[in-house]
């Protein structure tokens, strides 16, 4: 605002001095002989002064609202630095690669590669994951969404019974629950045992996903979840049959291949999508996605589906 205030002052001079002349012009060409000298300057005088108010209140007006509109903005980035101090950052993902290879089965493997640093000095024992898998449409797995194949917590193998933690399933309120799919939640259990000295880990894991994709042929995602600050992240998204590829998925809702959702309930962040559209590609049947510092907190959903290879 400060930056505007001389144009704006010269904005306001030269109006004056325009009404001015105009003023003067318009009393000369009437019968200047009828009015008297004196009352034609206090005339004058009377103009000019009420234009100068009626343009200063208008400028007061606006620097007071652009002041309200500034401070309103310093208040929404106090609410966010607030939200971002509430959140934990014991420990950051300097790198993060996601791995999804989809059968025509509907099953489909996932791996996981982390970077993890301890940004603490206190002990870090383990770091936990959400991860969300949906069943089959209409109905409830009788097996778990999600079963851990191979573990590597910087080269050594925990067992992998221990890692995979369901926490419940959730079935989406709807008027025909043959139309919908139960969503499992669950949460891996990373024991990275960061003491000492030990200030960072590097972590694999590779799961099997039971029947999550068993609609790739018509049009699926990938759900990808951020809980901790990833500086750098990676995803390629491919086929585990030789005789099929993915291709990008637009579906009818929001027309882009990546969506960015602020929670679980599902709240589309529009300016979030139009980033990140320009973050991915698509290369020789393969999907590759990559970005840095997604949003923290946030739910992203990678759209595709499953075609025969043109012989």
């Amino acid at each position: 605002m400060f930056k505007k205030t001389p144009t704006q002052l010269i904005y306001v001079l030269m109006s004056n001095l325009f009404v001015f002349i105009i003023t003067i012009l318009g009393l000369v060409l009437s019968d200047i002989k009828q009015i008297d000298v004196h009352i034609l300057f206090y005339i004058c005088i009377f103009v000019v002064a009420g234009l100068s108010l009626f343009l200063f209140v208008i400028y007061l007006s606006t620097s007071v609202n652009e002041l309200k509109i500034i401070s309103q903005d310093i208040r929404n980035n106090n609410k966010q630095l607030s939200s971002l101090s509430a959140i934990s950052n014991y420990v950051i993902f300097e790198s993060r690669t996601d791995i999804f290879e989809i059968g025509t089965d509907g099953n489909g493997e996932l791996t996981w590669r982390f970077k993890i640093i301890r940004n603490t000095q206190q002990v870090v024992n383990e770091v936990n994951m959400p991860i969300f898998a949906e069943h089959l449409r209409g109905r409830t797995a009788q097996k778990k969404a999600v079963e851990i194949i191979e573990v590597l917590i910087d080269g050594e193998k925990p067992n992998p019974m221990d890692i995979y933690i369901p926490q419940f399933i959730r079935m989406p309120i709807h008027s025909n629950t043959k139309e919908v799919r139960s969503v499992e939640l669950g949460n891996i259990r990373i024991p990275v045992n960061m003491t000492g000295s030990k200030t960072s880990v590097s972590v694999k894991i590779k799961m099997l996903l039971n029947g999550v994709f068993n609609e790739a042929l018509k049009g699926e995602f990938a759900l990808i979840d951020f809980p901790y600050l990833t500086e750098h992240f990676l995803l390629k998204l491919s086929s585990k049959s030789p005789d099929y590829i993915v291709i990008p998925f637009d579906d009818q809702t929001s027309k882009t291949v990546i969506e960015a959702l602020r929670d679980n309930n599902e709240n589309v962040d529009v300016d979030e999508m139009l980033i990140q559209a320009e973050n991915w590609k698509y290369l020789d049947g393969q999907m590759i996605w990559e970005t840095r510092y997604p949003k923290l907190g946030y739910n992203y959903r990678v759209k595709f589906r499953l075609v025969k290879k043109e012989a």
